[in-house]
């Protein structure tokens, strides 16, 4: 291990691991209690003279369904993790022995792991020993990676999944621990990795002292893609015990943003459920983000199920938006059909965002079209808008037809000819400025993919602004 990287674990853990074995005899007594009852060993049965066995581990049922056999097992499963060809055959072997590690097979599996090297190889076999061994002795562990961990970066992959099996028997200890190394690593990109990590464990055991913490998390980025992180979790229950706990948050914004990570999940397995209960919803400015999901995901696996359903929303925010969202994501897959659904509407302010949205898509392959869809825009500012941002890309593409049109049309011809050069300035300064959001890291899902569409019709717009025509000024009729 590298001088310096030593953060003293020991020293570290010592406060936390001394308030833990301080607890009163009864308490003793009634967290190993517990743990026979969850079929796992607490640290305190473990270090308080709690009557340890393997079969803490696991009720009957599991183990007569696993039927497995520590005491045979073992040294097949070492045998295949260590000397196995088939990734499929090792990861099972490796599941099964690290799920009944205990203290009298501890050495024998840590020896067989002295012959797999700790390196991002073979970075998943270690999480998983660590993970089964912080069950019962998180402290060894600590001192295992202190001793271990070959830099910073492979340190804190070794310890994100302690501190989710560690949050999820022992949430406040845990989080007494992240509290403290959070300060000494001072690095917000590591900060976020490992408080994922204790959001996961926590949520496991206490999802509603997991949402606690988390609203009083100040809100940014990273608190929405943790908040994430406890949706999916919600959603691993089922969409009853999601949509309980979505409806029982009463901070505005934790619980818009909650609707919002829950939406991205459920729409992927079931958006008709989805949208039965963000119907009686669609009122309150929480869902709004919710349905924009909805109508992203459900447009792509059941277009006509989609359009039939926001059509027959009242007019207000959220079909606007829903069908905005649902607009963009249609013209990136079929664009054709998206046309075909605009010209069976009625014109609208709501449908004006699907036309805009065509229109956008239209313009690289056949930039008239686009620009005469854009005039069908019954909103004077949004036509306006649109219009000009299409037609100023026509002439980057071929300033010749665009001025013709223009000519013709009776259309301001000084309003799209900007030149060249300035166009490629201007798209050099938006990709910029998106590639260091991009780096940025700590982006939700949603905002990355809307950020790299943007990055790519930036892109393709950059090579036509470079092979377009040099043209300082547009000719005069």
């Amino acid at each position: 291990m590298t001088e310096g990287l030593l953060i003293g674990f020991a020293t570290l853990f010592a406060g936390v691991g001394g308030f833990i074995l301080g607890k009163s005899g009864n308490d003793a007594a009634a967290a190993s209690t517990a743990a026979v009852e969850w079929g796992r060993p607490t640290l305190l049965s473990e270090r308080n003279g709690g009557g340890y066995s393997a079969n803490n581990y696991r009720t009957a049922a599991e183990r007569a369904a696993l039927m497995y056999n520590p005491e045979t097992d073992l040294d097949d499963d070492l045998q295949t993790i260590l000397r196995g060809s088939s990734p499929i055959n090792k990861f099972a072997s490796l599941t099964s022995m690290l799920s009944w590690l205990n203290p009298d097979n501890l050495d024998e599996v840590l020896k067989a792991y002295e012959d797999i090297p700790m390196d991002s190889e073979h970075l998943k076999e270690y999480q998983m020993l660590l993970y089964a061994w912080a069950r019962f002795d998180k402290d060894a562990v600590l001192d295992y990676i202190d001793d271990r961990a070959p830099d910073e970066s492979f340190l804190d992959s070794l310890l994100q999944p302690v501190l989710s099996s560690w949050a999820s028997e022992d949430p406040a200890h845990a989080l007494e621990f992240f509290e403290k190394y959070q300060r000494i690593i001072d690095d917000p990109n590591r900060q976020h990795q490992l408080q994922r990590s204790l959001i996961e464990g926590w949520a496991a055991s206490d999802s509603a002292g997991a949402t606690e913490y988390l609203q009083g998390q100040k809100a940014s980025q990273n608190r929405e893609y943790l908040i994430g992180e406890l949706s999916a979790h919600m959603f691993q229950q089922g969409s009853d015990r999601a949509m309980e706990w979505a409806e029982s948050l009463t901070d505005p914004k934790f619980k818009e943003q909650a609707w919002e990570e829950l939406a991205e999940d459920w729409v992927t397995v079931d958006p008709k459920g989805l949208a039965a209960w963000l119907r009686s919803h669609t009122y309150y400015e929480h869902s709004w983000e919710a349905v924009e999901d909805l109508g992203r995901g459900w447009v792509t696996s059941d277009p006509d199920a989609a359009t039939a359903w926001f059509e027959s929303l009242p007019e207000g925010q959220a079909k606007q938006r829903g069908i905005h969202k649902m607009a963009q994501s249609w013209a990136d897959n079929d664009l054709a059909s998206l046309g075909e659904w605009l010209n069976s509407v009625p014109s609208s302010p709501t449908s004006d965002l699907g036309v805009q949205e065509y229109a956008k898509r239209l313009v690289d392959q056949a930039p008239q079209a686009a620009v005469e869809s854009a005039m069908s825009i019954s909103s004077d500012s949004r036509r306006n808008s649109t219009v000009q941002q299409l037609t100023q890309e026509w002439y980057s593409i071929d300033p010749d037809s665009a001025t013709a049109w223009a000519t013709e049309s009776g259309y301001p011809v000084d309003s799209i000819s900007q030149t060249n050069e300035v166009l490629s300035r201007l798209n050099a300064e938006q990709r910029t400025q998106i590639e260091k959001q991009l780096g940025q890291g700590n982006l939700t899902p949603e905002m990355a993919s809307e950020l790299q569409r943007t990055q790519e019709l930036l892109s393709r717009q950059a090579k036509q602004l470079k092979s377009a025509p040099k043209v300082d000024q547009a000719p005069r009729g």
